[in-house]
């Protein structure tokens, strides 16, 4: 059984990460179905897959559709809802905070055991998604783990599951060394602080290049080409508490340079958009 996502599966993330950004740079929590599509379309996705998108976050109850005259508006739901203003509050610290601050962790890590045959890659790929969202990393093949207790928002998810699959919840009883290790493997921590100082770099040099933009389709599609990779990974490294990370973890570096960003690059982007919103 793989346990590494497929190409496909990237490219899918990809496209579906486009669409909570989108809401972000909007600053709205609800827009229309058709600015979406022609939002997703400034910035490269073909009509057809800009509704395809939609579609299938709405089945896979990652929006929610609200009916508005001959159309549709749509909000963010369940656990992408729940990542995208995670990483909001972490990327923005200036703003007021939409998620409750992390808890004091327990000293214990939090998981499920789980097969899942080939023969049910789609269900494979939607749970592997379902934990990454709500905090959990692969420690081992078929052992996925985080931090904090978060079954009850994968509780539907997994009761939805054939019943060819098998996962089963687990607590893990560590020394504060060991949990530390297992973190560090989970999580990947020393590949990530690489990656968060390659992303710093890459957006500090970004901007000392990028050219100032007057609002339009191109200032919208010149942010998100330059900040949505930081975005995205910001979805794979949830609020790990302190004593899980290494005394020179780098991401406030990367949370500046994000917020560079968006004075530089955001802020005609999201004059764009909000000039777009209907009354």
């Amino acid at each position: 059984m793989s346990d590494r996502p497929s190409t496909a599966e990237a490219a899918s993330a990809r496209l579906t990460a486009k669409v909570p950004f989108l809401f972000g740079v909007a600053e709205r929590s609800r827009l229309p179905g058709t600015l979406l599509v022609r939002l997703l379309g400034d910035i490269g996705v073909s009509t057809s897959a800009a509704r395809s998108v939609l579609a299938r976050m709405r089945r896979e109850g990652s929006l929610t559709s609200i009916p508005r005259g001959r159309s549709s508006d749509y909000e963010l739901a369940g656990l992408v809802a729940d990542a995208f203003w995670r990483i909001r509050d972490s990327a923005n610290p200036d703003l007021k905070p939409r998620t409750a601050p992390p808890r004091a962790w327990p000293g214990e890590l939090h998981g499920f055991l789980y097969e899942i045959p080939d023969s049910q890659r789609a269900n494979r790929d939607r749970f592997r998604r379902s934990t990454m969202l709500a905090g959990y990393a692969r420690l081992r093949p078929g052992l996925v783990v985080s931090p904090w207790d978060r079954s009850k928002h994968l509780a539907e998810m997994i009761a939805s599951l054939p019943s060819s699959c098998s996962v089963t919840p687990v607590r893990l009883v560590m020394s504060p060394e060991g949990a530390r290790t297992a973190a560090a493997q989970a999580w990947e921590l020393p590949a990530v602080a690489h990656n968060i100082n390659w992303l710093a770099d890459q957006l500090e040099r970004g901007l000392a290049t990028a050219p100032p933009k007057a609002p339009g389709p191109a200032a919208l599609h010149c942010h998100v080409d330059t900040a949505l990779p930081a975005y995205m990974h910001l979805v794979a490294i949830p609020q790990l508490p302190p004593e899980l990370l290494p005394p020179d973890w780098p991401m406030p570096r990367l949370v500046e340079a994000m917020g560079t960003v968006r004075n530089h690059l955001g802020v005609p982007a999201g004059q764009y958009v909000r000039g777009l919103l209907p009354d």
